[in-house]
């Protein structure tokens, strides 16, 4: 069967959503035919089948082409012509919806625009979607009552766990790591801030951190013990990280905060390391503290200081709880088991069930 992914931004040229690259690939390997369809256009890897078109080229291609689904990830309202489209001509359509997009923070007009055009998108998309995918169960109890959901946790893939079990879990320098974009909704400053105080007792800690990282961003924070590593190759995020003794995965308690998983969380459990993680979305729902990480109040200093000196004065708890939360997140995240689920899920939309036309 043609299966099209639909992104506006061209992830092939910014290689930024490991998600969808997991979804083209294990659609190939069921036999299926994917396709990426993007509204930015850029450069792409070789290997995959892309078309790069406008939305109103797009929806020509549909009516031409006639897929036999269409997978359309975060729309906005400029997409509602592929719904007309595709309604008219009965191709089934899938919608995966973060809505960060449509709650996140404006700081330009350009912010504002979007955030219009996605909560538009949030009122019509559901009428025209055979099935909705979400990632928190608080998206799932809101949308619902509109058509079918499935849940899927953000960013669910763990292919390099392995990396980690080799390096040793006590070190001389007890490093903190933080994986990101450096955004205010990971409380940076809250982690910079910590790491300070505790500096001044601990001269032997150091701060970790992973991710593409401004000139102000390094200005800000050229602070002794913190070291800045820039991206890092998909493959080696994992070993990256698992240099580290505690990882660091906060929220501030915005609402953007609170509809899905750190997408970070899931390379965190992957190492076998202690996580600390802020209570929001459904982290406390799912997970047990002390048992598979640690849980701290968002913005709570003292928690986190609290936290983080437990956990380096206890190394073997430290060591328990790493890997209870490792061993927890192979066992619900595995990626055969979460993409069988989900192309089974998508493949009853269609007349064709689960299997390959």
């Amino acid at each position: 069967m043609k299966v099209w992914i639909v992104n506006y931004g061209n992830i092939l040229d910014r290689g930024t959503n490991p998600r969808l690259l997991s979804y083209y690939n294990y659609l190939e390997k069921q036999g299926h035919e994917p396709c990426f369809c993007f509204i930015k256009k850029g450069d792409v890897q070789p290997g995959y089948n892309v078309i790069q078109s406008s939305i109103a080229g797009l929806s020509r291609r549909v009516f031409k082409e006639r897929p036999g689904l269409i997978y359309l990830y975060c729309p906005n309202i400029l997409f509602f012509p592929i719904y007309l489209i595709t309604r008219l001509l009965n191709i089934p359509i899938v919608i995966e919806k973060t809505e960060w997009d449509s709650i996140k923070p404006i700081e330009n007009n350009k912010d504002y625009i979007n955030k219009i055009l996605y909560k538009l998108d949030e009122i019509v998309s559901p009428v025209f979607a055979h099935l909705l995918v979400v990632i928190s169960h608080r998206l799932f109890d809101k949308y619902k009552a509109d058509r079918d959901v499935l849940t899927l946790y953000h960013g669910p893939f763990l292919p390099y766990h392995a990396q980690a079990d080799s390096k040793d879990q006590i070190a001389p320098m007890y490093t903190l790591g933080y994986m990101g974009t450096f955004g205010q909704k990971d409380d940076i400053d809250l982690i910079v801030q910590t790491f300070q105080e505790l500096a001044i007792s601990r001269p032997n800690i150091s701060l970790k951190c992973i991710g593409k990282v401004s000139s102000a961003i390094r200005s800000n924070y050229n602070i002794s013990g913190i070291t800045f590593t820039g991206e890092v190759k998909a493959e080696d995020i994992v070993s990256e990280l698992a240099d580290c003794q505690i990882l660091l995965a906060l929220r501030n308690d915005g609402t953007y905060s609170h509809f899905g998983f750190p997408s970070k969380l899931t390379e965190y459990l992957a190492t076998g390391r202690p996580v600390i993680s802020s209570a929001v979305s459904d982290i406390p729902e799912t997970f047990t503290h002390q048992e598979q990480m640690f849980i701290v109040k968002p913005g709570n200093q003292a928690e986190l200081r609290e936290a983080i000196n437990y956990l380096l004065d206890h190394p073997e708890k430290a060591k328990t709880i790493g890997k209870n939360g490792q061993s927890w997140a192979m066992e619900n995240w595995d990626t055969e088991a979460i993409l069988e689920k989900w192309l089974n899920k998508i493949m009853e939309v269609t007349d064709s069930g689960p299997s390959p036309a």
